[in-house]
């Protein structure tokens, strides 16, 4: 199965593809549409370069689209266009072949692998709103089914048994109701949602950027698109302003300096929190030492190695704040993991801010 084919051989930038998607793809194809959106820290030619090393091929170009291809495997092929934007950075994948086969074997592990690039991760405070905006707007718009999860030992509040761990896959005309009970009563978070508005559209927002066009109109999705990627560069300038440097002194000695990102936590922390902290990062893939908490200034830090990344940073925490400092390599992907990190297990509202002094 090829990915869809487009019937015009130039495009000005995502833009451009966007409103000849909005125009057209239902003639294009019969299928699904998937956007899977990303955030790079390269500039174009070295994410081209990146991704090519991991086994994608340009096979044709159509202005400022690509269409790309990877054999992931023998006789299976993932099919995309590429569209990319320079100012911001962000990228989009679009295809209209299958999730469970060459989205999850030849996309997602794109997505995954390749250094200086993620998924456009969209937090739990952004899927709600998202959602119960369509809400306002449309009296009628309906959540269809839903993902919902809540991790052991984590901080977020919950009303019934909060030491729970749980996972609810809900089909449902009441989704939206259901989803509000469930995140009130049981502490979870949402992770994917599929929303209908009556004659306009349905669609479906996955936290990882995974965003799947079922029926109406593109155009639509797209807006509320626009509103998922403002939140992400929130992300992206906070990890943009870091910065670790060294300083040699007089005596030869060098001295590092490190410039860190902050998250502000929404609900304040109490000293166990901290201990919940400590044992939560070392339950998932980091590994945290040179640890020292202050029960009376409800303070700790630490050294922390990400696993998944190769990469070290330090913490410091205080009741309101997490802040993270590089070390002399640091890569978008491992921030944005460990503020999901902090959003599942520490304060599902935090907030990345940038430090600018």
């Amino acid at each position: 199965m090829s990915v869809f084919e487009v019937d015009r051989n130039s495009f000005e930038d995502s833009r451009d593809f966007h409103t000849y998607l909005s125009q057209n793809y239902s003639r294009l194809s019969g299928g699904d549409l998937y956007i899977i959106a990303g955030i790079t820290e390269l500039p174009k030619t070295d994410f081209i370069e990146n991704i090519q090393r991991n086994g994608w091929e340009i096979i044709e170009e159509l202005g400022d689209v690509l269409k790309l291809k990877n054999e992931y495997s023998e006789n299976s092929t993932a099919e995309s266009y590429l569209t990319f934007d320079r100012q911001e950075q962000l990228f989009f994948l679009y295809t209209d072949q299958r999730k469970t086969e060459e989205i999850k074997h030849g996309i997602e592990p794109l997505l995954a692998n390749t250094p200086g690039l993620h998924y456009l991760y969209i937090s739990p405070r952004i899927l709600r709103e998202i959602r119960e905006q369509i809400a306002e707007d449309y009296e009628a718009a309906r959540v269809t089914r839903f993902i919902a999860k809540r991790t052991s030992g984590t901080d977020i509040h919950a009303n019934k048994r909060a030491g729970t761990r749980r996972t609810i896959n809900y089909y449902g005309s009441d989704g939206l109701q259901t989803i509000r009970e469930v995140e009130r009563e049981y502490g979870v978070l949402p992770h994917i949602m599929t929303i209908s508005i009556p004659s306009e559209l349905t669609f479906s927002i996955d936290k990882s950027g995974i965003f799947k066009l079922q029926s109406g109109s593109l155009l639509t999705l797209f807006e509320y698109l626009e509103e998922c990627i403002e939140s992400c560069l929130e992300i992206k300038d906070a990890y943009d302003h870091t910065d670790y440097s060294t300083i040699e002194m007089a005596s030869g000695v060098e001295i590092s300096k490190s410039k860190p990102a902050v998250v502000e936590l929404q609900t304040p922390l109490e000293h166990p929190d901290l201990i919940e902290l400590k044992n939560n990062l070392r339950k998932e893939e980091y590994l945290i030492y040179d640890v020292y908490t202050d029960r009376e200034t409800i303070s700790m830090s630490g050294k922390v190695y990400d696993e998944d990344y190769n990469m070290f940073f330090n913490i410091q925490v205080d009741e309101t704040q997490i802040r993270i400092f590089p070390e002399e390599e640091s890569d978008i992907s491992s921030f944005i993991g460990f503020l999901e990190f902090i959003h599942v297990n520490v304060d599902e509202r935090a907030e990345p801010v940038a430090v600018t002094n």
